[in-house]
């Protein structure tokens, strides 16, 4: 992928604060990306690489993910992110390594998600130097008490070392969470919910509850509505759950191999 300008200085947007609908103002550049897949019977592999050249900015981007399926309810993933940028203003680096094990065998009443994640984010200019470094672990379980009632709950676990030109900073926040849901029918279920932060940094607690309803929409895919009473925001655990105060709209739905099939046959089917 290449832009070029061809003729300066171009043309004047309308609007300096709207991006261009093709090609670029000062920034013209050349980006090559290659990539590789593998996939065996229990695991598979992939790989993408990508380099940018720009006026700008000059970027290098290492992206490697790992998974295995170790028995029919157990499924391990392993995923590498690296991101080096050189601009004119500076330097940066961004790492991302996580580790994910899924539990949920069929007849088992149990689903066990978990999600390790180490980041590191290096940033250097002329005039500072920072460096983050967190380690993320958030842990999902969901107990099916019986054909109409389940309970969920959740435990994250953040820590967080910065350093700002020498000086040094850390801190330990955990989240507690759980949730309680009930089929009123084949389609429609109602749920309460409570999750509660705390923060080693001040030694801050934070509380946020709430109740939603949900709708299954159809096979493998849920939309729900609800309103948190009170709240609180941390996007390293916003995937565990939606904490925030007020009304919210979410829709989920499951992926897998089986669905990719479906979908290729009902697309095949169309063409026909």
């Amino acid at each position: 992928d290449s832009v070029a300008t061809l003729r300066h200085p171009g043309n004047v947007p309308f609007n300096v604060n709207t991006p261009l609908s093709s090609g670029t103002l000062n920034d013209d550049y050349t980006a090559v990306t290659a990539g590789t897949t593998y996939k065996d019977k229990l695991w598979s592999a992939t790989s993408r690489f990508e380099y940018r050249d720009g006026e700008q900015a000059d970027k290098i981007g290492i992206l490697l993910g790992w998974y295995r399926q170790q028995t029919p309810g157990l499924g391990l993933l392993a995923r590498a992110q690296y991101f080096d940028t050189d601009q004119a203003s500076g330097h940066s680096q961004d790492t991302n390594l996580q580790f994910a094990i899924a539990y949920r065998p069929i007849e088992s009443r149990w689903i066990v998600l978990n999600r390790s994640e180490m980041i590191t984010n290096i940033d250097t200019d002329s005039t500072s130097n920072r460096k983050t470094q967190k380690f993320i672990n958030n842990l999902a379980a969901n107990l099916l008490i019986d054909r109409e009632n389940q309970l969920a709950f959740n435990y994250g676990y953040k820590y967080v070392d910065d350093s700002i030109d020498g000086a040094q900073y850390n801190g330990i926040t955990q989240l507690f969470g759980t949730e309680y849901r009930h089929d009123i029918s084949d389609r429609w279920d109602i749920g309460i919910h409570g999750n509660t932060l705390v923060s080693g940094i001040g030694n801050n607690n934070e509380l946020s509850w709430g109740v939603s309803t949900g709708w299954n929409v159809g096979k493998g895919m849920w939309l729900s509505t609800g309103y948190n009473f009170t709240g609180f925001e941390d996007n390293d655990f916003s995937v565990a759950t939606y904490s925030a105060q007020g009304f919210y709209v979410r829709f989920r739905f499951s992926f897998d191999q089986q669905t990719a099939r479906n979908t290729l046959a009902w697309w095949e089917k169309r063409k026909q």
